[in-house]
């Protein structure tokens, strides 16, 4: 199951984003210049000089994208073994090709409500999962056609709100 939660919740609930998944720097991605130090005061360091106040997230993904692809939706239809078209502003590399090195995490530092003004969508890996929605959510309720890659969906759905 995927919740896919409407942008403007970003607004009105504490959170956070970074141009990177912050667990990455505990082993999957180092900076792309190996001269560079890299302990753990490093890392540190480098996840607060690149941590942003949620409710910029949608702004800053704006540029971030169009900074790094050619065409903004790779962001979300490239592997996960994949890198932009051009090298991160930030210089943080994956160690493997992963996209933890340069997805945008946003976390949220309190409950979201999972009602009709908080979320976009709910992607469901089965169909018998319906039953468990509550009846006012069911219109933003999708079943996956392929219930073992429910991902594909979610991009699908992503896309949709998309308009270039």
């Amino acid at each position: 199951m995927a919740f896919l939660a409407e942008a403007t919740a970003l607004g009105t609930i504490p959170a956070s984003y970074s141009p990177f998944d912050t667990g990455s720097l505990r082993g999957h991605a180092c900076p792309r210049d190996p001269e560079k130090a890299w302990g753990d005061a490093d890392k540190d360091r480098f996840l607060a000089e690149h941590l942003g106040c949620g409710g910029d997230a949608p702004d800053f993904a704006a540029d971030y994208v169009a900074a790094h692809f050619h065409d903004p939706v790779d962001y979300v239809r490239r592997s996960q073994h994949s890198e932009p078209d051009f090298p991160v502003y930030h210089g943080l590399a994956s160690k493997n090709g992963d996209r933890r090195a340069w997805s945008i995490e946003v976390q949220l530092h309190d409950d979201l409500p999972l009602d009709d003004q908080h979320l976009e969508s709910i992607v469901l890996g089965e169909h018998d999962l319906l039953a468990d929605i509550p009846d006012e959510l069911i219109a933003k309720s999708v079943v996956a056609v392929d219930p073992s890659n429910i991902g594909s969906e979610v991009t699908k759905r992503i896309l949709s709100g998309y308009s270039p």
